[in-house]
Order: structure tokens, then C-alpha cells, then sequence
């Protein structure tokens, strides 16, 4: 066809009556993507009606959805989370699921559905019994998943008889469940939903909560719990740090997901030793003082020997103003984001000795001198560095100290004069970003 507005709009018009169409010989046509799919993949595929239509869906989440309900398998060599990935981007490969948003590493960071296939695909989870959208009755007895999209005081009652799997609640009034038995719940998801009516009692394995100023015991002695997010921030209840005294355990093995997690004192560290399969800590930490050695120090997080994935805000203390020595890194770490930290020429030179590193993100920190060298053999795994408002006038390195860079993002760093000249030899290196700094630096990255 001619490329004319009049003759797309008769291709849309055609379209719209194909969708209409009674028969629901679109619905049909789409389906056809659904059956042809791999056994393993249908069930993910369906779980994305449990969202809301136009929803854009963090992929963490989802993936900590996939895992507690079971439909990922692990495999050898591979982790939980590597599998649940491995699928998404099979759904996304036969554009089931559209990419939203990226990862600074390239990965998809959140995705969502088309209109379309919302629709066929909350038309075939109800057919095949796996889903049950609610949108104004709070009666539930079905054995599956439930997604209550909508609650209206005018006719409810509170869930009963739940033997369902997961339990998603969207623009939901919190008083209408306060009563209700989750002891069978196996996800309980109320990111959109202020927490502070809910009692916990019962909630069993895997959580995502929004506003929660404190962490009660009650989480700490989920023994199946791999997720814990709090949006707002939170900390941990004087009960857990008096159960910590007293050198009574908690259940945390399987905890593999915390943020936003705040550490004041040091028996919030003493918690953080009973999870050492943590992979992935977002908090915020002032300096804490160690009772042993009479005097200030840094938080310790060596025992994290699964850490992967570690971002950290510095929180400036009354007592003590001063910015504390960096803290040393678990070796596995492979994505590093520092936030308000003054650093020295030696803390910088022991991130870059940090063997795995692959991501590394700097926001509001101070470097010592405002100079940065870099060294030889520093930096070898490194592919994507971001300096935010980073307080540096002078920077030298060579193609050898960033040998695998592929991305390098400039953001603020308002003293920088220009970019090393040298890091253009980087046979790896594929964008560089440049945004509000000076004429000079925009200049040197051309």
C-alpha cells in the first residue's frame, strides 16, 4: 500500500473491527501464541494477569512472584532467579512482553503487556481455572490466584476460605481484610496499599510491603521468605535487636532480597548475619557505635559472602559528622552503588580491586584532592560506570585501568574539566553520556 494517511486509517479501522468482531476472531488469532508456547512458559505467561491492564511491572518483582509461586524450576549452574530471567526473555523474544525500561547493564528493568494480550491472557487464565480477577466482591473460595483490582464499600465481605497462592491487591481499601485467615498465602503483595491497618500474623513466605517504618520478629521467622521490600525505608524492632543480645536466632536463610534496609546500630548488623545467602541490599547506614572497641566504625558486611548486588547511602550522624572510612566489600559483588560518601584515593583504589565488579554507580560522593587516578589492573571486569554530582576536578586513567568498559554516564560533576582522552582507545567502549557538565567535558567526549 501507498504510504497515505487515508489508506492506514482504513488498516485501522479494519483492525478495530476485527477486535469488535463477535466472534472474537482477533482474541482467536492471539491465543494461537499462547498454545504454541513451551508447558514451562504458559503458566508464566498467564501470571502477568494477576497486574493491572497498562501496568508497568518491575521485573524484580515479577521474578520474586514466578519463584514463590513455584513456577520456575532450578537448573544446574543456574539460580532461581537466572531461570525465572531465561523465561521472561523467552516471552519477550516472541513479543508476548514488551521491554520498558533497561538496566544500566543493558537488562530488562521493567516490562508490561499489550492491551490486547491482557486481555486474551486473563480470558484463557480464567478458562484454564488459574486466575480470578475480582473487581468489587471480596468472596473468595476458589482454589487459585486471585487479583482484587478494585473495592467498592457498598457490597463486600472479607476473603474467606483462601487457598490461594498469591494475593494481589490494587487501590484497596485496607480495613476490608483485617480479619482475614492468610495462613495458606504464599505471596502477599500490597505495594500499592498503605500497610498501617494490617496486622502480619500469619503472612508465610514471601512478602512485599510499602510503608513499614519497623520490622517486626514475625518476618524475621519466615523460614521460606526470599523478598523483603519496604518502599519508605525501615529498620529493625527494638524486640529483634533485644532477641539478638540475648543471642536468639532467626530463620532468615532463604532471604535473598532486602531494600530498603536501614542500619543504625550495630545490632541491625548482628540481624544481617542471620541471612548469608543475601544476593541483592539496598540501605542506608550512618556510622555505628561498636561497643566492643569503645569507639565509631563502619557497618561490616563481609559475612555477605553471596552479595551481589550492594547500594549504600550514607546518612551523616549528629553525634559524629565526619564520613567514615569505606567499609570493605564482600569479594562476589558485581554491581557497587555509593551514595554521599567522602572518598579517599585508597577507598576508591579498593573498589577498583574488587574482581567482579561490573557495575559501578556514584552519586554525591566527595573525592580526596578532588583528583582521581587510576591504576593499572584496577577496574578489569568493570563495564558500566556513572558519576553523579561527583566532587572531582582532575581525572587520569588509561585504556588498561577500564579494559571491558562499554558504558560511561556523566551526570552533574560540575568540576570535572574533561574526560581522560585515552579511555577513546577502549576497544569495548560503546556510549558515552554527558549531562550538565561543563563545554570542556562535552567537548573531550567528542
Amino acid at each position: 500500500m501507498e504510504k497515505k494517511e487515508s489508506l492506514w486509517k482504513e488498516v485501522a479501522g479494519s483492525l478495530s473491527s476485527h477486535i469488535s468482531d463477535g466472534n472474537n476472531k482477533c482474541m482467536d488469532i492471539l491465543e494461537l501464541s499462547y498454545k504454541h508456547l513451551l508447558v514451562h512458559l504458559k503458566p508464566c505467561f498467564l501470571y502477568f494477569g494477576v497486574f493491572q491492564e497498562d501496568t508497568e511491572i518491575p521485573v524484580s518483582k515479577l521474578i520474586a512472584l514466578w519463584i514463590a509461586k513455584g513456577l520456575t524450576e532450578k537448573q544446574e549452574q543456574k539460580s532461581l532467579e537466572d531461570v525465572a530471567h531465561d523465561h521472561l526473555m523467552d516471552l519477550i523474544g516472541r513479543s508476548l512482553i514488551l521491554i520498558a525500561k533497561r538496566k544500566s547493564d543493558g537488562r530488562v528493568k521493567a516490562c508490561n503487556m499489550h492491551d490486547l494480550l491482557h486481555d486474551m491472557c486473563l480470558r484463557t487464565a480464567e478458562q484454564e481455572n488459574f486466575l480470578k480477577v475480582i473487581q468489587n466482591q471480596l468472596s473468595i473460595s476458589e482454589k487459585h490466584h486471585v487479583s482484587i483490582h478494585s473495592y467498592s464499600n457498598a457490597s463486600c465481605s472479607k476473603p474467606s476460605g483462601l487457598h490461594v497462592l498469591p494475593l494481589l491487591f490494587h487501590s484497596l481499601d485496607p480495613s476490608a481484610i483485617i480479619s482475614c485467615s492468610l495462613e495458606l498465602l504464599k505471596v502477599f503483595d500490597m505495594s500499592t496499599t498503605n500497610m498501617k491497618y494490617y496486622d502480619q500474623k500469619g503472612i508465610r513466605l514471601s512478602v512485599h510491603l510499602r510503608e513499614v517504618a519497623q520490622i517486626p520478629e514475625i518476618l524475621l521467622n519466615m523460614m521460606k521468605l526470599r523478598y523483603l521490600h519496604f518502599r519508605g525505608g525501615a529498620q529493625f524492632m527494638e524486640s529483634c535487636h533485644m532477641r539478638t543480645s540475648k543471642d536468639e536466632s532467626f530463620q532468615m536463610n532463604n532471604l535473598e532480597n532486602i531494600s530498603f534496609l536501614f542500619i543504625y546500630e550495630e545490632n541491625d548488623e548482628k540481624i544481617l548475619r542471620y541471612s548469608p545467602n543475601l544476593r541483592r541490599l539496598k540501605c542506608a547506614f550512618k556510622v555505628i557505635w561498636d561497643s566492643s572497641k569503645n569507639k565509631f566504625r563502619n557497618p561490616n558486611l563481609n559475612f555477605l559472602n553471596k552479595l551481589e548486588s550492594l547500594s549504600v547511602s550514607f546518612h551523616r550522624s549528629y553525634v559524629t559528622n565526619t564520613s567514615p572510612s569505606l567499609m570493605s566489600f564482600p569479594s562476589n559483588v558485581k554491581k557497587l552503588n555509593l551514595c554521599k560518601f567522602d572518598l579517599s584515593l585508597e577507598q576508591i583504589s579498593i573498589i577498583g580491586g574488587l574482581l567482579n565488579l561490573e557495575i559501578l554507580k556514584l552519586h554525591d560522593v566527595s573525592l580526596e584532592g578532588k583528583r582521581w587516578d587510576t591504576s593499572e589492573g584496577e577496574f578489569l571486569e568493570l563495564k558500566f560506570l556513572e558519576l553523579e554530582g561527583v566532587q572531582i576536578s582532575q581525572w587520569n586513567a588509561s585504556s588498561d585501568d577500564f579494559p571491558k568498559l562499554e558504558r560511561l554516564v556523566l551526570r552533574k560533576c560540575h568540576h570535572l574539566k574533561n574526560i581522560p582522552s585515552s579511555l577513546g582507545d577502549i576497544l569495548t567502549l560503546e556510549t558515552i553520556e554527558v549531562h550538565g557538565c561543563r563545554n570542556s567535558v562535552t567537548e573531550s567526549a567528542m
